[in-house]
């Protein structure tokens, strides 16, 4: 099982069919990677120390936007995969920031009025942020001879990105669709112990000192199942907090994937009104993204399966 999933990170590097071609490759750091098998499903996580000034120059053109977060750990990665059925779902950071693209969000955004559901597609396109001087800079007047940078990505990084479910080495995809099926939260309690967890940070970067955004990847695997939670987590200081949840959750022995994209957001006079301390206490705090969840407005849940049978 961990050939099979290495095989696919080859895939990963070396083609430019979803992906697109990885240069800096060739030359890694020390990568820490760690495996874990249950039930015939295979949890491959690597963790490196965060990208040099020179890894993202490198990486910088071919991931098409406006610029890199200060800190990105271009090698984490967590791949799950099931040899048997030729499954591999990857997150990985570069795809993450690939799709605050306004491009490529475009072209992967599911419109169910039109009945268009790109493989691997996206829920949301997200809503223009803008920091809290914005009204005071737009009042100022461009020198003429000044040329305006076109604007080809979100400056936030706010990512819809859901990972990647590979299609299978035949060329034949997995099929995902809408449902109304709950992920069974209760399964995740104290009754059903843990018996490995992983965590992979992607990306993280303070906005100027306007604020601070960060997406990680939280895993953990139980006798009967597994259940995950990507985040999206974006602060932006007196103006608002926005949150992008993707869990992922599939009991031993079933023949589907549930799956569940979430989006909360609330500004910061709607945090106050509604009784939350906005403070440094909280908003230095390692944790602050899950302090401040419960409070946050909830603007869209998606739930799909994939099918594995």
């Amino acid at each position: 099982a961990l050939e099979f999933c290495r095989h696919f990170s080859e895939i990963n590097m070396e083609t430019k069919s979803e992906e697109f071609k990885v240069d800096y490759v060739v030359k890694t750091p020390p990568i820490d990677e760690q495996s874990y098998t249950a039930k015939g499903w295979t949890f491959k996580h690597s963790t490196a120390k965060m990208m040099t000034t020179d890894e993202l120059d490198r990486v910088s053109d071919q991931i098409q936007i406006q610029r890199l977060p200060d800190i990105l750990y271009g090698y984490n990665k967590l791949t799950i995969c099931k040899e048997d059925i030729d499954f591999a779902y990857e997150f990985n950071p570069l795809e993450s920031l690939r799709m605050s693209s306004f491009t490529e969000m475009e072209s992967k955004l599911i419109n169910e009025a039109k009945s268009v559901f790109p493989y691997n597609g996206i829920n949301c396109k997200p809503k223009e942020v803008k920091v809290q001087q914005a009204e005071v800079w737009k009042n100022k007047k461009v020198p003429a001879d000044v040329k305006q940078l076109e604007i080809i990505s979100d400056w936030t990084f706010s990512t819809p990105y859901k990972g990647i479910v590979k299609a299978k080495t035949d060329g034949s995809v997995f099929p995902i669709e809408k449902t109304d099926e709950d992920i069974p939260l209760d399964r995740l309690g104290p009754s059903n112990p843990i018996k490995y967890y992983g965590q992979v940070n992607l990306f993280e970067d303070e906005l100027d000192d306007n604020g601070c955004t960060h997406s990680n990847i939280r895993f953990r695997v139980m006798d009967d199942c597994y259940y995950l939670l990507l985040r999206y987590y974006l602060r932006v200081d007196n103006v608002l907090v926005r949150i992008y949840d993707t869990r992922i959750f599939h009991e031993f022995g079933s023949d589907k994937i549930l799956r569940e994209f979430q989006v909360k957001e609330s500004s910061y006079e709607e945090l106050i009104e509604k009784g939350f301390k906005i403070n440094s206490d909280w908003s230095l705090s390692a944790s602050q993204s899950d302090q401040v969840f419960k409070h946050l407005d909830l603007k869209l849940v998606y739930k799909d399966k994939i099918s594995l049978a």
